[in-house]
C-alpha cells in the first residue's frame, strides 16, 4: 500500500491540494515486494551499504539518561561510523526503530540485522528528524541489544 510515507504533500498551481510521488522510496517498495532478495550474505549487506554512503545518527527515544551515547559506543565498536547522537522527543520509550531517510535500505537492513531488529522496525523517515540518511531511535529494549 502507497501511504503518506511515499508521497509529499502539496498545491497545484490552481491552490488545490495534492500528492506529489517520492519516486525514489517508490522505487525502492517496488523492488522489496516485487522482487524480493532471499537470502543476502552479511558481507553483500555490508558492502551495499557502505556504497549508499548514509550518514547515521543516533537518537534517544527513552527517558534513559545517556542511551544514544551507549548505543553509539556499541555501534562504533561493530566499525559503524556514527555522524551524531541526540534525542528523540517523539518517540515515548516504543521498542527500538531504524529510520530510513531517503534511499538507504541496505544500510537500514545492515544495522537491523546487526542489532537483532526485525524488518518491521525498518521505517521510511518522515518525522522530519533528517532530511537525508538514517537514524538509529534507541527505544525500551536498547539496554538488551547494547548487552548482546
Amino acid at each position: 500500500m502507497i501511504d503518506n510515507n511515499y508521497v509529499d504533500l502539496g498545491k497545484a498551481p490552481d491552490g488545490a491540494d495534492v500528492l506529489f510521488p517520492q519516486t525514489g522510496r517508490i522505487s525502492d517498495l517496488i523492488q522489496r515486494v516485487l522482487y524480493p532478495q532471499t537470502q543476502v550474505t552479511e558481507a553483500d549487506l555490508f558492502n551495499r551499504a557502505r556504497q549508499e554512503n548514509a550518514t547515521i545518527q543516533v537518537f534517544n527515544g527513552t527517558e534513559i539518561v545517556g542511551l544514544a551515547g551507549r548505543m553509539q559506543e556499541w555501534l562504533i565498536g561493530k566499525g559503524v561510523t556514527i555522524a551524531s547522537v541526540g534525542n528523540a522527543t517523539n518517540h515515548g520509550g516504543a521498542p527500538t526503530v531504524i529510520k530510513d531517510y531517503g534511499n538507504n535500505r541496505f544500510t537500514a537492513q545492515w544495522l537491523a540485522r546487526m542489532m537483532g531488529l526485525p524488518a518491521d522496525r525498518i521505517q521510511p523517515g518522515t518525522d522530519g528528524l533528517a532530511s537525508s540518511g538514517v537514524i538509529v531511535v534507541v527505544g525500551s529494549d536498547g539496554e538488551s541489544i547494547i548487552a548482546r
